[in-house]
């Protein structure tokens, strides 16, 4: 019985080698002390083995680690390499090694503005020091080596506490796999694991778990009288938000940038991941601030340097839904760029007008005159990109039809180009558009063209979801009720949805419901809405209240929720709103005809 697990459970036999066992125990896990609170007379023990007047601190790069083997569970501390302060270690089995580089994959989808290199940490694993063993039967001894891709959370969180040099809180415990996308997926054996830190880690009040795991954390730390927080996430950047806050990460980045060096190489960094694909950063919302903060603080930057900043902040602005003001660059600056890279700018800020009015759209259109192609044939990948941006203006200015065309073109070009990855976006607003127009053969266009860019491959990300629900909207739309439901409502049911894109799927549902007279059903997606609400996402809950008030004829009402969803987005509600005005529709049912999301 080790030091740790012979104090917990008879203290009274613990000898002189033990309590030595014991001290280098607690000087290198935080998590099993006890509470200074609950257990006085085991804390004082503690300071007195140790030395320590508190709990000791964690050190970037360190975190908690469970193992399960047949009768027992074992924790261990992971880290970097360090020279041993006991000899209790043991070695990763292939399956562990591969969640490490996996875990380091991710990291750069979940970090994306790094200024430290990951390639270092995937080429070396990380030290795991033995705490504590406990066994519900038999002997305790920790096995001779650590196996399973159940560590991957454990990896994905040591890591990102080493890159950033930022302790993790010493009160968690990360319980997941991590692939390189960084979705967390579910354990085995959770409920020794989660014993074994119960019994041996009382200094833990946090448990992350899979989205998928989070009732059964929850009902196991019920049996066990654990007063833990359990947090279910879906993927490694939520949880590694839950737990450094973003405003922490952005801190450190801003104090990375004091070096001339370092602070050029991370504004490269930042227009480099504005310029990228959407997805390839999960939360954008740290990397705002991260810009916001650096514009502010960073010393000596040149106006190209600022303007690259304020592009990346506004884009990642707008991936987060947030709309932000950008300035047209100076013609002379975007001329130097590299035809494609300015061809790919002006995708962009295209995207950025449609979405939030800014640059404003008639601006724009002579910087376009010689970047668009005579044929979708022809275009290179920017120049799809940029007549994706374009037909996202069009739908919001009064040309939903030319919108749609030209959406369908481009799909046609992705698939000529076998890149389906770049195919979700443009099918989603195809079905969307095809739905609010009653164009059946719009629709049906679109669906063959889903299934020749299916048989390439799958959507990244989260795309998939983006349009099995835009094709559902759109089935909805077109009246073909059932079909819709089947898509729409496994959405509901499934916790790697997008918030906003269940909103949405919630939103068309409710249309049916109230189409078909389903009012238990109606209630109970209505009832989803309004938890999305609590958590910020408030705009399909606007629309679904539109919706209501002109399917019964109550224009006044129409016309409140129509301001409140002006106050929640201005743009692209004003875009809307003044093409209605052009086309001389009635605004509140064109903007919810019309509205993009």
């Amino acid at each position: 019985m080790g030091a740790l697990t012979l104090w917990r459970e008879e203290p009274r036999a613990l000898g002189a080698s033990d309590r030595r066992e014991l001290a280098a125990v607690l000087r290198a896990a935080p998590w099993c002390w006890p509470s200074r609170e609950a257990e006085p007379q085991r804390f004082a023990e503690a300071r007195e083995l140790t030395g320590c007047e508190s709990v000791p601190a964690l050190r970037a790069g360190q975190a908690l680690l469970v193992s399960v083997q047949r009768n027992a569970a074992s924790l261990w501390r992971i880290g970097p390499p360090e020279p041993a302060s006991f000899d209790q270690t043991a070695p990763f089995d292939e399956r562990a090694r591969r969640a490490w580089e996996e875990a380091a994959l991710a990291l750069p989808r979940s970090l994306p503005v790094l200024w430290r290199p990951v390639g270092v940490l995937r080429a070396r694993l990380p030290r795991a020091v033995h705490l504590g063993t406990y066994a519900t039967t038999g002997a305790l001894q920790p096995p001779a080596r650590l196996e399973g891709a159940s560590f991957g959370l454990a990896f994905f969180l040591a890591q990102a506490s080493e890159v950033l040099d930022c302790p993790l809180p010493a009160d968690v415990v990360g319980c997941a796999t991590v692939d390189a996308h960084g979705a967390l997926g579910p354990v085995e054996a959770l409920d020794r694991k989660l014993e074994a830190v119960a019994r041996l880690a009382p200094g833990v009040e946090q448990i992350v778990v899979a989205a998928t795991q989070r009732d059964e954390a929850r009902r196991i730390a019920d049996e066990l009288g654990a007063p833990w927080r359990i947090r279910g996430e879906s993927r490694a950047d939520r949880a590694l938000a839950a737990l450094l806050s973003p405003e922490r990460v952005a801190e450190r980045l801003v104090d990375a940038g004091a070096d001339p060096e370092t602070r050029s190489a991370l504004v490269r960094s930042f227009y480099r991941l504005a310029m990228g694909r959407r997805d390839a950063v999960h939360v954008w919302r740290p990397v705002a601030r991260a810009a916001r903060l650096a514009l502010d603080r960073w010393p000596d930057l040149d106006p190209a340097e600022r303007y690259w900043l304020r592009f990346a902040e506004a884009v990642a602005l707008r991936h987060d839904g947030k709309p932000a003001a950008l300035p047209l660059p100076e013609r002379v600056w975007l001329e130097r760029l590299p035809r494609s890279e300015r061809t790919a700018h002006l995708a962009h800020l295209v995207q950025q007008a449609a979405d939030t009015g800014s640059p404003e759209p008639e601006a724009i259109g002579p910087l376009l005159e010689h970047e668009l192609p005579a044929t979708v044939h022809e275009a290179f990948a920017p120049q799809l990109q940029l007549l994706g941006a374009l037909a996202r203006l069009e739908a919001v200015t009064g040309r939903p039809r030319h919108a749609l065309e030209r959406q369908l073109a481009v799909l046609e070009g992705w698939l000529e180009r076998f890149r389906p990855e770049e195919a979700s976006y443009p099918l989603a607003e195809a079905y969307r558009l095809a739905g609010a127009l009653g164009d059946e053969a719009a629709f049906e266009r679109a669906a063959q063209l889903e299934t020749e860019i299916s048989a390439l491959g799958a959507f990244p990300g989260d795309g998939a979801q983006y349009v099995e629900v835009a094709r559902g909207r759109a089935l909805a739309a077109l009246g073909r009720f059932g079909q819709a439901r089947e898509l729409l409502e496994p959405r509901l049911e499934d916790p790697a949805t997008v918030d906003h894109v269940a909103a949405a799927a919630c939103r068309a549902l409710a249309a049916i419901h109230a189409a078909t007279g389903e009012g238990a059903a109606r209630r109970a997606v209505l009832e989803q809405l309004e938890q999305f609400e609590a958590t910020g996402e408030r705009v399909n809950g606007i629309l679904t209240s539109l919706d209501d008030a002109l399917r019964a004829g109550r224009d006044a009402e129409a016309a409140r929720w129509l301001e409140a969803l002006a106050a929640t987005e201005p743009e692209p509600t004003g875009h809307l709103r003044r093409a209605a005005g052009r086309l001389g529709e009635p605004e509140a049912a064109y903007v919810a005809r019309f509205y993009p999301y």
